[in-house]
């Protein structure tokens, strides 16, 4: 009788751990998004704002697609009251955000399309939310 039940705990155990391992490995994971067309590609929600499109992605960040053409910083939309609230962030500075934010972390990589000098953008104050303009 012990060993039957033992048997039984051991097939049990072993189900169980194949049914978590499946689970682990067939979660779908986010792909990076770097850029207003990204985001668009991969399905995310897409409106207007004030004449602009705006993508954002399930995980809330927010992509605009700018007259600058290429230009692929994004922005928080963290609050401000002037350009001096805003700055540049992220391994690349290719995040604008509120100074009343944490630090942004990203990977460290260069693009061409985060160069705001090139594109003549800026991170500043719009409308009471840090971004690009």
């Amino acid at each position: 009788m012990k060993d039957r039940t033992a048997i039984i705990l051991i097939i049990v155990g072993i189900v169980v751990i194949i049914g978590l391992l499946v689970f682990i490995f067939s979660t779908e994971k986010p792909v990076p998004v770097y850029t207003y067309e990204e985001c668009v590609s991969q399905g995310n929600v897409v409106d207007e704002i004030d004449g602009m499109q705006r993508c954002t992605t399930k995980q809330g960040k927010v992509f605009f697609k700018l007259d600058k053409s290429g230009f692929c910083g994004q922005s928080t939309n963290g609050v401000c009251e002037s350009d001096s609230d805003c700055v540049a962030d992220g391994c690349s500075g290719q995040v604008c955000r509120s100074t009343n934010e944490s630090p942004v972390i990203t990977t460290c990589e260069w693009r061409e399309c985060y160069d705001d000098e090139k594109y003549n953008v800026g991170c500043g104050c719009v409308e009471g939310k840090c971004e690009w303009s």
